[in-house]
C-alpha cells in the first residue's frame, strides 16, 4: 500500500505554522538549512503513516520530556523564552519577539524556542539551529500536537539504545535509497507509534549547493547528516 510522504520534514519557513503555507521566495533568506528544497522536503515528514497500536505498559510517548495534549500554559511555563503566534498571524515568530504574545484560546497556535539554555536541556545531542527555530511547536485549542528539532547526530543507532530502553524495539525502520534531490535525501525513518501518537527518527542528508552557502555547517565537509526528532499526533497533522 502506498505511503504518504511525513510530517515532520515540516517546512522550514521560518514559522512553526508555514507546514501549510506557501513556500517563501527562497532569494529573499539567507540559506541555513532553508532552500526552497528544504520547505519542501520539511513539510512531507509527519505524513508517514506509521502501524497503529498501543503496546502494553509502555509510557506515553515524548519528546524532550514534552507529551502531546500538553498545554500550552504548561510549555510556555516549562520554556519562558517561547515565541507563539496564532495560524491567523502573517510575521513569523522569531527571537526577536516582535509577534505579539497570544491567548490560550487562540485556536491553532505555533511556538518557535532558541534560547540556548532552554534548548540544550531537551536533548543529550547538540540541537541544531533550523530555519528561525531550533524547536518548534504546535498547539491546538490549547494543546500540544506537534514537536520537532534536529539533533547533530549521524545515525539513528545513537540514540535507539536509550529510547529502546524506554519505549521497546520500535515499530517503524525504513531505509530509503531515493534522494530528495541532489542536495538532499531521506535515509532512513524510525520510529514508534501509539494510536494516533508518533514520535520518529529521520536520518537526513545534506551536501552539494545547499550545504555550501552555509560554511558554519558544512565546515569544509562534503555531506552532513542529522536527525529530525519529531513528535506529533497523526490524526490532527493529517486534518491541516
Amino acid at each position: 500500500m502506498a505511503r504518504k510522504m511525513p510530517t515532520c520534514l515540516a517546512r522550514v519557513t521560518g514559522n512553526p505554522l508555514d507546514d501549510n503555507r506557501r513556500e517563501l521566495d527562497p532569494m529573499r533568506r539567507p540559506v541555513m538549512i532553508r532552500g526552497a528544497a528544504l520547505a519542501w522536503f520539511f513539510a512531507a515528514l509527519t505524513f508517514l503513516v506509521f502501524p497503529t497500536g498501543t503496546r502494553p505498559n509502555r509510557p506515553t510517548l515524548a519528546l524532550g520530556g514534552h507529551r502531546l495534549g500538553e498545554k500550552l500554559s504548561n510549555f510556555k511555563a516549562r520554556l519562558p523564552s517561547a515565541v507563539c503566534h496564532r495560524a491567523s498571524d502573517g510575521a513569523a515568530a522569531d527571537k526577536s519577539g516582535k509577534t505579539s504574545d497570544v491567548s490560550e484560546n487562540s485556536g491553532v497556535v505555533g511556538c518557535c524556542v532558541d534560547d540556548p539554555a532552554q534548548v540544550s536541556a531537551l536533548s543529550s545531542f547538540k540541537i541544531l539551529f533550523v530555519g528561525k527555530c531550533s524547536v518548534s511547536a504546535r498547539f491546538n485549542q490549547e494543546r500540544l500536537t506537534k514537536l520537532r528539532y534536529v539533533v547533530d547526530a549521524s545515525s539513528i543507532d545513537l540514540l535507539l539504545p536509550t529510547l529502546t530502553k524506554v519505549y521497546g524495539p520500535v515499530t517503524q525502520d525504513s531505509v530509503n535509497e531515493d534522494n530528495v534531490s541532489d542536495s538532499l535525501s531521506i535515509d532512513r525513518i524510525a520510529g514508534w507509534s501509539d494510536g494516533n501518537e508518533v514520535l520518529n527518527l529521520t536520518l537526513t542528508t545534506l551536501r552539494g549547493d545547499i550545504l555550501n552557502r552555509d560554511p558554519s555547517l558544512s565546515k569544509g565537509r562534503h555531506e552532513v547528516k542529522f536527525i529530525i526528532m519529531c513528535l506529533y499526533n497523526q490524526k490532527m497533522e493529517a486534518m491541516k
